[in-house]
């Protein structure tokens, strides 16, 4: 009986002893890799804002954060939904005049952390408006387009507007300065498929309000 109490004894000294080296190893572990993080720079997040959502969760990049130089792999809408809405891409800006990512696409950090916003498209007809705390900017034109041919789009604000610029997947269309557009798709600057129409408004004020239609462009 005494020799079976030693065993038992032993059995259990080993046991702690081997959960204490391996606290020691995982601490030890996470430190070393706390200096690898220093030695190498600093280091910057990005996050997935819903951008209005309805539902869902954000997606959370399990990767971040990066170094700067790092790829970065752009994930999707994950469980995000927006009643009357679908998700369209992502965007660095809310309004829609950033850079845009589609989910699968891939980008370099820089030196600063990297905030992408949900692009939504109204799915209940061919014009969405965009409601803020005090106006309304709301865009009317047809949502499937096609290349070489001529595609008109308006707008209305219901303050008072002093500016206009369009926007095509987040690029200023020149001379595009009114509350109406017209304008004819090209191959090699409208992509082939979904892109954003976007009108930022500016107001006696001077801030600025937003609406944007998704459009789908397609061979003629």
């Amino acid at each position: 009986m005494k020799v079976a109490n030693r065993i038992v004894a032993w059995c259990a000294f080993v046991t702690t002893v081997l959960v204490l080296l391996s606290c020691q190893a995982n601490s030890l572990l996470s430190s070393v890799q706390d200096k690898v993080r220093e030695a190498n720079g600093p280091t910057y997040t990005v996050t997935y804002d819903g951008n209005g959502s309805t539902g869902g969760t954000a997606t959370v990049d399990g990767s971040s954060p990066y170094q700067t130089g790092a790829t970065v792999t752009v994930l999707g809408q994950g469980s995000l939904v927006k009643t009357g809405y679908a998700f369209v891409e992502w965007n660095t800006a809310a309004n829609g005049s950033g850079t845009i990512y589609a989910p699968g696409a891939t980008f370099t950090i820089s030196t600063s952390n990297v905030t992408l916003y949900a692009q939504w498209t109204n799915t209940l007809g061919g014009s969405i408006t965009v409601s803020t705390p005090n106006y309304t900017v709301t865009i009317d034109g047809g949502t499937a387009l096609h290349f070489t041919n001529l595609a008109t789009f308006s707008s209305s604000y219901s303050g008072t507007a002093t500016g206009y610029q369009w926007y095509m997947n987040g690029v200023a269309i020149t001379g595009a300065t009114t509350s109406s557009l017209s304008v004819t798709p090209t191959y090699g600057v409208w992509q082939y498929g979904t892109n954003l129409i976007t009108l930022l408004v500016t107001d006696a004020d001077g801030l600025v309000f937003s609406g944007s239609l998704a459009v789908s462009v397609t061979n003629p």
